[in-house]
């Protein structure tokens, strides 16, 4: 399954793409974030592995979070796994001016068990729209501070 979000953020390229990866903001924009732990390297290096913790109302669960790709300013690619499911992020950033920085985000997910497959499907809305509501969070945040 695959899907791309972008959005329009009021602030420059650098400031986006630094909030964006940085540890310290994932919680001011992922819904259920609740922290992060780095398992091995950097979170803005190419390998870096970490586990980022999520509660919701019904449970606390950890997602295992791995960056393949790290260009400064243009692109940041991470990789999520959870029990059942692995989705690659591709954040690509562009500049529409010195204030105003596009994102675009891609989502392929592939579902490890073969039944989960098959309803996929189902899932596809309800996983872009929380996607679509984090990205939306980010940039409510980035516009407001770069109106301060």
């Amino acid at each position: 399954m695959k899907f791309t979000i972008s959005t329009t953020i009021k602030t420059s390229l650098p400031e986006a793409f630094r909030y964006l990866t940085s540890s310290s903001k994932l919680g001011e924009w992922m819904k259920d974030f609740q922290s992060i732990k780095t398992t091995s390297g950097r979170r803005t290096k190419v390998g870096g592995v970490s586990k980022l913790i999520f509660k919701d109302a019904k449970s606390a669960y950890s997602i295992k979070e791995e960056v393949l790709g790290f260009e400064r300013n243009e692109r940041f690619e991470i990789e999520l796994e959870h029990t059942e499911i692995i989705t690659r992020i591709n954040y690509r950033f562009g500049a529409k001016d010195a204030r105003t920085t596009i994102l675009v985000a891609d989502y392929q997910v592939k579902f490890k068990n073969p039944l989960n497959r098959i309803f996929g499907i189902f899932f596809k809305i309800p996983m872009r729209n929380q996607q679509q509501e984090d990205l939306t969070r980010l940039k409510n945040k980035l516009d407001r501070i770069s109106n301060l």
